[in-house]
């Protein structure tokens, strides 16, 4: 069914291979402060390897310099003791005033000591962010993560899985928002196509992005880092014309941005 109301949600994924920014904090500023600028949900970054900075802790500097935009970081749950990376997770929900997601980690309370020592987040937890659509990555999805990441698809395949993720979130007593569904995409402002999805003028991508979400296809979209500022410029305001996009933040946190619930327990 067609829903026409519905707002299409914006993330940014800055991959552990990409170099535009090196270790200059400066690089990583500016990217932050225009997906703020254009109302985006969160960034995502993925663990870096060497000569990248430590993740969480550039989040952690991030938190110093914006005010909205949510933190989200992927980190393994291998690399160390579950109770250090709750607390280094923790902190970061803390000092974002409640920004911080996580992709990786079917994470729950009762996994976790206490808060890892802390007083309780300022989201309950951290947002938990899952990505891939095999069978074992739906699963984990539907039962414990906030946010799902998928590879975009056609129209008809798109609603099809979407159709089956909101289905499956009854079996564990969630609402259909209770988790959203993002689609990795690449986008081709005016150029030629390349290996983009979404191609043509900004008025034709933002109609095409905003399709999909009101056709039931997909709840939002994770941009490339590269493409944001551009698509920031061009299409934010013609998705914000059409009433698809917010054109200021509702809330504080990463939780109000997505239209999740906050969790009652301690994490």
């Amino acid at each position: 069914m067609t829903v026409r109301w519905r707002q299409v949600h914006l993330a940014v994924r800055v991959p552990a291979a990409a170099d535009t920014t090196g270790v200059d904090f400066s690089g990583f500023e500016r990217l932050a402060r225009v997906a703020e600028r254009g109302l985006f949900d969160f960034l995502l970054f993925d663990a870096g390897p060497v000569g990248r900075p430590e993740p969480i802790a550039l989040l952690n500097a991030l938190a110093g310099v914006t005010a909205r935009v949510g933190l989200a970081v992927a980190v393994g749950g291998t690399g160390g003791e579950p109770y250090e990376l709750a607390r280094r997770l923790a902190t970061l929900d803390h000092l974002s005033a409640g920004r911080a997601g996580w992709l990786e980690g079917a994470w729950t309370a009762a996994g976790v000591p206490d808060g890892a020592g802390l007083p309780r987040c300022p989201q309950g937890r951290p947002v938990v962010i899952r990505a891939g659509e095999g069978e074992r990555a739906l699963a984990a999805a539907v039962a414990s993560a906030d946010v799902m990441v998928v590879p975009h698809r056609p129209l008809a395949a798109s609603r099809a899985r979407y159709a089956d993720v909101k289905r499956r979130l009854v079996a564990y007593g969630r609402a259909p928002e209770e988790l959203k569904v993002l689609a990795g995409v690449s986008v081709g402002l005016g150029g030629t196509a390349g290996e983009a999805s979404f191609v043509g003028t900004p008025e034709a991508v933002a109609d095409a992005l905003h399709s999909y979400v009101r056709e039931g296809a997909v709840d939002g979209y994770v941009l490339a880092a590269h493409e944001v500022e551009e698509f920031v410029d061009r299409v934010v305001p013609l998705l914000q014309e059409r009433g698809a996009f917010r054109v200021e933040y509702a809330g504080t946190t990463l939780r109000s941005h997505l239209g999740v619930p906050h969790p009652e327990g301690v994490f």
